[in-house]
């Protein structure tokens, strides 16, 4: 959180215990409306009045261990047409911050919101949802609820700004409004929520502590205030580690042939620790200050991924060691007898498909072990991806076209 210094004056005994905050010594021009500290003291002033006082070191929000129970999680429950400002204390350890913004669950609906964070001079606006992979724009959520087009054509917005306020642990108005005008390529919308969005910040170095993060929630009228986020800011640590080969290569068929001489950094989204699946972040080095190049690489256990855009893994599989190269999916653990009982499932098994593409797709055939001995039982699943549904026959191939919830 930048500052800025002034000369002003209070109508009080104190800054603590006044009432009004001004410019001039006879206390007739307002100061304009903000956030003011005075040593250890800050309070917000929205031009007619000033909040209860707050203690602090800093304006900003710690979140990490050491500095008490707080879990750095922060709750959006009226997301109306606000601007809604975090800034966060992060402990001196050097590594990555993993921020995770969350639509799913009742009462989330994946409204469209913008997420915009800001560390060391950086500006960050790609995430990662753990449906959809790489999400590259500033604005995203589900076009379910309110269409792209609505959305874009009611542009500018008057926001409110509101920042996070540790002591009451809640967003409170900062007297500062916006106009925001949303333009089509900062959209990326989409046919459901995004369910989890994930950005990952380096941290190389032990300073600066200050992030900031900014959530932009432009509403059209009829939508009022439906749709919640909960923004989760983690602290600072070395990613996790896993053995791979040292080089991409272009074809599948080439993949195995590899020595596993390298490793790599892992910031989870679907995966396992040190085991990359769908949509993973890979880095070559714990403090995420740089992706692989695009292609297949070998992991340890016969294992392997093909890692896109962004360090984003978008296809992952299994067969090295027994030749019988598999690609592995994210799907719903039990058969179902419709596509609705399907979308109500939450995918949690990990299957195997024998098809050419990194999705599966009609005439496929999905197996339960990585081995291709046993094949999935008849019926609709739904797939992480996407929010793809199947239908696999009696010999677990799929025989019909695919669909998705909703």
């Amino acid at each position: 959180m930048s500052a800025t210094f002034g000369t002003y004056y209070y109508d009080g005994a104190s800054f603590a215990t006044s009432t009004g905050l001004f410019t001039d010594i006879d206390l007739t021009i307002p100061a304009t409306a903000g956030t003011y500290r005075l040593g250890p003291i800050y309070r917000i002033w929205n031009g007619t009045s000033l909040s209860q006082a707050y203690y602090c070191d800093s304006c900003c929000q710690p979140v990490c261990d050491y500095t008490g129970p707080f879990t750095g999680v922060f709750d959006i429950n009226t997301p109306n047409n606000y601007k809604d400002t975090i800034c966060v204390n992060l402990s001196p350890n050097s590594g990555v911050v993993l921020i995770e913004f969350d639509f799913a669950s009742d009462p989330f609906k994946g409204f469209p919101m913008g997420f915009e964070v800001t560390y060391n001079g950086s500006t960050y606006v790609n995430s990662v949802s753990n449906r959809y992979g790489l999400i590259p724009d500033r604005y995203t959520g589900t076009d379910a609820w309110i269409s792209e087009g609505d959305f874009v054509a009611g542009s500018p917005y008057a926001l409110t700004g509101r920042a996070w306020t540790p002591l009451s642990a809640t967003f409170e108005s900062d007297g500062t409004s916006l106009q925001e005008t949303v333009a089509l390529t900062d959209v990326d919308f989409k046919a459901n929520s995004p369910e989890k969005c994930y950005m990952v910040i380096p941290k190389p170095y032990p300073m600066p502590y200050e992030l900031t993060v900014d959530l932009y929630s432009p509403r059209v009228l009829e939508q009022q205030e439906q749709g919640r986020l909960s923004t989760t800011v983690g602290c600072p640590s070395g990613l996790a580690g896993f053995g791979s080969s040292a080089t991409a290569v272009p074809f599948l068929a080439d993949v195995c042939d590899e020595g596993i001489h390298s490793t790599m950094y892992q910031a989870q989204v679907n995966g396992d620790p040190s085991v990359p699946v769908l949509y993973d972040i890979i880095f070559t080095d714990p403090l995420g200050t740089m992706h692989p190049d695009t292609g297949y690489y070998r992991l340890l256990g016969g294992r392997w991924i093909y890692i896109g855009a962004l360090g984003v893994v978008i296809a992952s599989g299994t067969g090295c060691r027994s030749g019988n190269i598999l690609t592995e999916v994210i799907s719903t653990p039990a058969a179902m007898n419709n596509p609705v009982s399907a979308c109500s499932s939450t995918p949690s098994a990990t299957f195997y498909h024998d098809g050419v593409g990194m999705a599966p797709a009609f005439g496929d055939t999905l197996y339960s072990d990585y081995a291709g001995a046993v094949t999935i039982p008849s019926g609709y699943y739904q797939l992480q991806e996407e929010y793809i549904i199947i239908h696999v026959d009696a010999g677990g191939t799929i025989d019909q076209a695919l669909t998705n919830c909703g």
